[in-house]
């Protein structure tokens, strides 16, 4: 905020509260401060607890976080690669939000990152980028697949995504995500089939759909994925074939 440049030392910060508005402006609170600031204040709010990956991969989390996430403690201060060791396989996912091309006022997309099994079902949702509160819901729907599927996943599973686990629209920049091969509710997920999307949708803008298909459990890879006007570069770096071999 001092120097207006975006902030990008915390790509990635997970907040879950009792409600949108709060876990909509936590997140945005520890996307500047210092990861240790902000577990300290997402702590001194009752019902609140956040999950935060600095842009070195290391991974830090509140005494509140669910305990079967599998990352490490504020206070082990530990980086990706060990807290990684623990977790059959690691996916890291980048991608870049394009800058807006022409003139006229610039309106952040809606951005939704998952993955679906052989079957079409969403297993984890990595990131959602949307306005939680009024007026945002009305266009929750432009992110056409993702949402569609998540009322798929609400038949079988209540929890609602949208203001637990969503964070604020962002500016145009690259955004990294790490997953580690469980589902919504922490479940190691069976080796199989899957598909990873990224869905972009914006007011006065373009709808995109991104999309690439793996097998968990399978071969490392390292895949640069096609960009497009609101996605403009993508990556996806999978491991974990050792891993997954182990557990047999």
């Amino acid at each position: 905020p001092r120097t207006a440049r975006p902030s990008s030392d915390i790509p990635s910060a997970s907040v879950l509260a009792a409600d949108a508005e709060t876990a909509d402006v936590l997140a945005t609170i520890c996307s500047v401060l210092r990861p240790a600031e902000s577990v300290r204040l997402v702590e001194s709010v009752p019902g609140a607890a956040c999950c935060l990956v600095t842009s070195g991969g290391a991974i830090f989390c509140s005494a509140g976080w669910p305990v079967q996430s599998p990352v490490a403690a504020i206070g082990d201060e530990k980086p990706a690669e060990q807290s990684a060791a623990k977790t059959p396989y690691d996916v890291q996912l980048e991608f870049e939000i394009a800058k807006a091309a022409g003139g006229g006022r610039y309106r952040r997309p809606y951005v939704a990152v998952w993955v679906e099994d052989a079957d079409g079902f969403p297993v984890k949702t990595l990131s959602l980028f949307l306005m939680a509160d009024n007026p945002g819901p009305r266009w929750h729907r432009d992110l056409r697949r993702w949402y569609s599927s998540d009322q798929v996943r609400q038949l079988v599973d209540d929890a609602k995504l949208i203001g637990t686990i969503s964070k604020p629209t962002r500016n145009p920049g690259v955004y990294k995500v790490a997953w580690d091969g469980r589902d919504d509710k922490g479940d190691l997920l069976q080796k199989g089939k899957y598909t990873l999307y990224i869905e972009a949708a914006r007011e006065h803008g373009t709808y995109q759909l991104m999309k690439h298909g793996f097998e968990l459990g399978g071969a490392d890879f390292n895949e640069q994925l096609k960009g497009n006007v609101e996605i403009s570069a993508a990556s996806i770096r999978y491991s974990g074939k050792q891993a997954a071999s182990e557990q047999k």
